[in-house]
């Protein structure tokens, strides 16, 4: 990996903080390339604008989890085993990420036709699309309940976001450490699969 490659990961892991705490219109280009130890004008050689710096770290956070949902939906596993293996892999990033539920929730109703812009550039749509396909073929098959998408979409999402939109409702009341909390997220998986298999699948 060359210099300036380095230098552009660094960028916009830097970015990605500043966006995640602060929300996009409240970051500042001055304060990015200040967390990232350079220049403005440095900063300006590798993204000459806000937009196109937001749009590298919605794209760096998209494509860390994307391609493995592709994958997950298109083996041969059995439907539950699929729901499993997405539920860990939105678990790996929000670990990670733990900020990304309120930071995508904040920039969604701050402008959501703005996100959807760089869904669609980024073409990220063909994933949710690839997902109901897949569940709206296995309900014609009568392999599945027939449930509108919406539903599955609010149950899954919904049941896994408060996890962590709920953090500091949950340390403070539920779980004493780290360790406590990083325990109840295996826990609240097992729920969640038991609810998509109560919601989806015929006994």
């Amino acid at each position: 990996m060359s210099n300036g490659d380095l230098i552009e990961n660094k960028i916009i892991a830097v970015a990605r903080q500043v966006f995640m705490e602060h929300g996009y219109e409240n970051a500042s280009m001055s304060q990015i390339a200040s967390k990232a130890g350079i220049t403005r004008s440095a900063l300006h050689y590798y993204f000459r604008t806000k937009d196109k710096m937001f749009q590298a770290v919605y794209a760096d956070l998209i494509m860390s989890f994307a391609p493995q949902l592709e994958n997950i939906f298109s083996d041969k596993t059995p439907f539950l085993s699929k729901v499993e293996k997405v539920l860990d892999e939105y678990i790996r990033i929000l670990r990670k990420y733990p900020d990304l539920p309120w930071f995508l929730l904040r920039e969604i109703h701050r402008d959501i036709q703005f996100m959807r812009k760089n869904v669609e550039r980024l073409g990220f749509e063909k994933y949710p699309k690839m997902i109901g396909d897949y569940l709206q073929n296995e309900m014609r098959k009568g392999h599945l309940k027939t449930v509108p998408l919406p539903i599955i979409f609010l149950t899954f999402y919904g049941q896994l976001s408060f996890l962590f939109v709920g953090r500091e409702i949950i340390n403070s009341f539920f779980v004493k450490d780290e360790e406590q909390f990083q325990a109840l997220v295996i826990e609240w998986k097992k729920y969640i699969i038991q609810q998509i298999k109560n919601l989806l699948c015929y006994e």
